[in-house]
């Protein structure tokens, strides 16, 4: 497989990488595991904090990216 190239190919190079740790990280460690993300309200949380938040920002994201494409093409779904 060849090296990707452009802008496309940097981002699957980046994502692959942030992949790969992400997974590193919950191999290693446990659910209960410290962690400290300073722009947080509570910024000492656990790991398990992190796992829980990251697929609901994810989604309420995803869903402002739709309520824009909506507005742009008049499109619902």
């Amino acid at each position: 497989m060849g090296v990707p190239r452009g802008r496309v190919g940097l981002g699957s190079r980046v994502f692959g990488c942030c992949r790969e740790h992400s997974d590193a990280t919950i191999t290693a460690l446990t659910l209960d595991s410290p962690g400290h993300v300073p722009w947080w309200p509570r910024p000492d949380v656990k790991l398990f904090d992190i796992l829980v938040h990251l697929p609901t920002e994810t989604s309420r994201h995803a869903g402002h990216a739709d309520i824009l494409r909506e507005q742009l093409d008049d499109s619902t779904g």
